[in-house]
């Protein structure tokens, strides 16, 4: 998935590294789950990878590049619950990339990309409300709190959000 600014490529074993720079991180973590010891790190890895390789995109992660940078700076995913017709989003930055928008411009190519195969689902997102940047992230793109932790994306806010969003970083 590629946009002008970022490319989201499906995550391939050489980002080990970058997987186990987030997911053991204290900081980037904090508000989302314990951060996993190294060798959990590569347990969560190895399954992330047969999500993957599976033909069908249930669940799915991808590394964020932004094309200016030409680095890995985070990984994006979803999940999918056909029961409840639900896809769930997420984003992890690593901590110097935070704060520069880079967050709405992933999290925005996700969604694009999800409507195009779950069009008729609800995307939701799942955060501690004490995660203020994210908070004011899903809020600038159109999601509504559901009082239960998570958040449902109202496609109309959405579409108008994207409108505006600011470009550059």
């Amino acid at each position: 998935m590629v946009n002008e600014d970022i490319i989201l490529r499906l995550m391939i074993s050489d980002d080990y590294t970058l997987f186990e720079s987030l997911y053991c991180d204290d900081k980037v973590m904090m508000y989302v789950a314990p951060p996993l010891k190294k060798d959990d790190a590569r347990e969560s890895f190895a399954r992330a990878m047969l999500y993957n390789s599976e033909p069908s995109a249930r669940r799915r992660f991808f590394v964020i590049q932004p094309k200016r940078l030409n680095c890995s700076v985070g990984i994006a995913g979803f999940n999918v619950f056909e029961l409840n017709r639900k896809v769930e989003v997420g984003i992890m930055l690593l901590e110097e990339y935070q704060m520069c928008n880079l967050g709405s411009k992933a999290l925005t190519q996700l969604i694009f990309s999800i409507n195009e195969d779950y069009c008729d689902f609800e995307v939701i997102a799942n955060l501690d409300v004490r995660n203020l940047p994210a908070l004011r992230l899903v809020s600038r793109l159109g999601f509504d709190y559901l009082y239960d932790g998570s958040f449902k994306l109202d496609k109309t806010k959405f579409y108008n959000s994207v409108d505006n969003l600011v470009i550059g970083y």
